[in-house]
């Protein structure tokens, strides 16, 4: 909520390019602040375009010993595939492990019973 006496951040963003989504942005942004008081106004406004490559055909490669990752989505929010790919090479590196993002506790308990059970 923006107030009179204080500043507010507002972030926004568009699946449009180019000049169109740049007005797009700049227009809701202008009606965002108009719906306030009528008299605010932004102190200081970014903007950028990302741009992606296309995505690499496969993971796999010519070299076993290589694994090759696809680029990240260009999202703002965090994409579980990436996590799957990880796994996947996790995977293949490891094929008998079954503890892929298993932590242990933290702290100097934990690592004392992390080394109790290593000397088991």
């Amino acid at each position: 909520m923006l107030t009179t006496d204080c500043t507010g951040i507002a972030y926004a963003s568009t699946a449009l390019t180019g000049q169109q989504g740049q007005d797009l942005l700049a227009e809701a942004v202008k009606s965002l602040l108009a719906a306030h008081d009528g008299e605010a106004q932004a102190l200081w406004s970014l903007s950028y375009e990302q741009h992606a490559e296309a995505p690499a055909p496969s993971s796999e490669t010519s070299q076993s010993n290589i694994l090759k990752f696809q680029d990240p989505p260009l999202d703002f929010v965090f994409d579980d595939a990436i996590i799957e790919n990880v796994q996947a090479a996790w995977q293949k590196i490891l094929p008998e492990a079954d503890d892929f993002m298993v932590f242990r506790e933290r702290g100097d308990d934990a690592e004392e019973e992390a080394e109790e059970e290593d000397e088991e």
